[in-house]
């Protein structure tokens, strides 16, 4: 047994290694043949790897027993040097390596259904009784061979669905990651509603992801403590820096904390500054930041926004997006000409009610056609009755779309906008003027109440009592 598995090794490897040779000869006397081939491939090698490990050596035995066969050596020769070096790849590619074990064994009939590798034990000690028993090497090597052609189809068919598996968790992270790049400068993250689709993946990947897949699925669950707790995990040297950040970023972001939130967003930003979500992030968390130079924060938004749309394709929705958002950037800025703002702002808002139609794009069309209402009305230059008549006509437009039964909230908004519109309107009948302005207002209240919407509810009470 000694000589036999010595130049089993021998012819394995390639050279002769003798002090190797001994030693792994001594450790099959003293401790059985799967803690000798543990040795010799590593302990890395991992159950499979070590069950594939005693197959190529025990095969590289028995084929030196049937050197009497020409063919037959040269057939098992091959063959065992081909499961050799199918167990040499995998610690580099496993799924390639169990490919290459399902092309060897696809011409065999026999098909192990099961293969449980909690037992991979009992396999080891399995074959080192029967090659203690005295069996001979050609019914050893017909049971080794099944053997190995049931592991290579329960591995095959385990890889297959780990692949499936994967494919699914792998469409979740994008889901993950699209909601979380789905940001709104006119939106509180924190009041965003979360779809089911997006709650459920962030569940699995919170049971069967990583850490990074553990940060982001808190994050989205707004459980901020988890969250710091995975993204204390991720180590950015070893990790993608960008990615890293960005879910750094991300989590500030979530729980409204727009101002803390820059920075990360500005390291991610300065890693790769082509990338779309980067350029997104940035610019959003910027014009929502609310400390510090406010004025600086919307000129950082405004000159990103005005780089993305050089990357962008004209007319296209994310090109729409952008000008929507620049357009807030501009109407925002509490520095320069106003005027000359206003005028920039809404020409992006125009430029986005280009693409955003209410028959394409209806609600996009309404948010762009309330934002177009709010820079018309705040204009301080031209005909104050033009601007306002200009404002109160995309209200109107807006609450098209706008109803109390599908979008309460916006309605609301759009409500109370409207009656600051037909408040300040300086032409045509004052009387009648407020008299719009008060049913607006009081349309804006079935709505926001003290409890729901404090601040809001505030502000309409107090417009109806100037009107």
């Amino acid at each position: 047994m000694r000589t036999i598995l010595s130049k089993a090794v021998n012819q394995l490897t390639g050279e002769t290694l003798a002090g190797q040779v001994a030693d792994f000869c001594s450790t099959v006397s003293e401790k059985g043949p799967e803690a000798a081939i543990a040795g010799l491939l590593g302990t890395a090698a991992g159950p499979i790897g070590t069950v594939l490990g005693v197959a190529a050596v025990f095969g590289g035995s028995l084929w030196l027993e049937r050197r009497s066969e020409r063919a037959a050596e040269e057939k098992l020769k091959q063959h065992f040097a081909e499961i050799a070096e199918a167990l040499a790849q995998a610690d580099i590619d496993r799924a390639a390596a169990f490919e290459k074990l399902d092309r060897i064994y696809e011409r065999k009939t026999f098909v192990w259904a099961r293969f449980d590798f909690k037992h991979v034990d009992d396999i080891l000690a399995r074959y080192r009784d029967k090659l203690y028993a005295g069996r001979t090497p050609g019914e050893i090597l017909d049971d080794l061979g099944d053997t190995l052609q049931g592991i290579a189809v329960v591995t095959t068919d385990t890889n297959e669905r780990m692949r499936d598996v994967q494919d699914e968790l792998a469409s979740m992270r994008a889901l993950l990651e699209s909601f979380a790049a789905d940001k709104n400068p006119q939106a509180d993250p924190r009041e965003r509603e979360i779809p089911d689709d997006v709650l459920e993946a962030a569940r699995v990947l919170a049971e069967r992801g990583d850490a990074t897949d553990k940060a982001r699925a808190a994050i989205v669950e707004r459980d901020f403590a988890e969250a710091d707790r995975q993204l204390d995990k991720l180590d950015p040297v070893v990790r993608e820096a960008f990615d890293v950040l960005t879910l750094r970023g991300d989590r500030l972001y979530s729980e409204g904390r727009f101002d803390e939130a820059v920075d990360p967003y500005e390291k991610a930003f300065a890693l790769n500054s082509d990338d779309p979500t980067a350029r997104h992030n940035l610019a959003v968390t910027h014009t929502q930041a609310r400390q510090g130079d406010i004025a600086a924060h919307k000129k950082r938004a405004i000159d990103i926004h005005i780089g993305t749309l050089r990357q962008q394709a004209l007319g296209s929705v994310k090109w729409a997006g952008t000008q929507n958002n620049l357009g807030l950037a501009w109407r925002n800025i509490p520095t320069g000409d106003r005027g000359a703002n206003l005028d920039k702002a809404i020409a992006a808002f125009e430029s986005a009610l280009e693409v955003y139609t209410r028959a394409a794009h209806p609600v996009d069309w309404a948010m762009t056609q309330n934002n177009l209402g709010t820079a018309w009305s705040d204009m301080p230059t031209g005909d104050r009755g033009e601007n306002f008549g200009k404002a109160i006509a995309a209200y109107a437009s807006a609450l098209e779309v706008y109803t109390r039964t599908s979008h309460p909230v916006e309605w609301a908004v759009t409500q109370n906008n409207l009656g600051v519109a037909w408040q300040d309107m300086p032409t045509d009948d004052r009387g009648a003027n407020l008299g719009k302005a008060i049913a607006a207002y009081e349309s804006a209240l079935e709505v926001r109440n003290r409890t729901a919407d404090p601040e809001e509810w505030a502000a309409t009470p107090n417009n109806l009592g100037i009107a």
